[in-house]
């Protein structure tokens, strides 16, 4: 196991650090464009689930599973319009609470699922 991670280590010390093009030399022309803010939510979600999400921001409301589930699905919909791949975080499990089963009642809204 000792060698292993001295040949990891050996090898991490090879890597040449990539270099990093940044889409403009003004961070505000780029920082927060890959949002899932509410124009993004009005595009890829449907009426009551948009309905539901702003309740829920706004009023506090619950969201029930059968919402949270086209919630999650709009927002995959949206990340695969952005090329990401299932590697890429885009906390579907956070909304429906499914990495943690029903031990998570709270969502990535900061809303408790009914």
């Amino acid at each position: 196991m000792s060698k292993m991670r001295f040949f990891a280590l050996q090898e991490l010390s090879n890597r040449k650090p990539l270099e990093v093009i940044a889409p403009s030399n003004k961070l505000s022309d780029y920082y927060g464009s890959h949002v899932f803010d509410r124009k993004k939510m009005q595009e890829y979600l449907p009426k009551e689930a948009y309905k539901a999400v702003t309740d829920a921001i706004e009023k506090g409301t619950p969201i029930s599973r059968e919402i949270a589930d086209l919630i999650a699905n709009g927002m995959k919909s949206w990340a695969k319009s952005l090329n990401v791949t299932p590697g890429g975080r885009i906390g579907v499990s956070l909304l429906t609470g499914a990495k943690f089963g029903d031990r998570m009642k709270k969502n990535i809204f900061g809303v408790f699922c009914d």
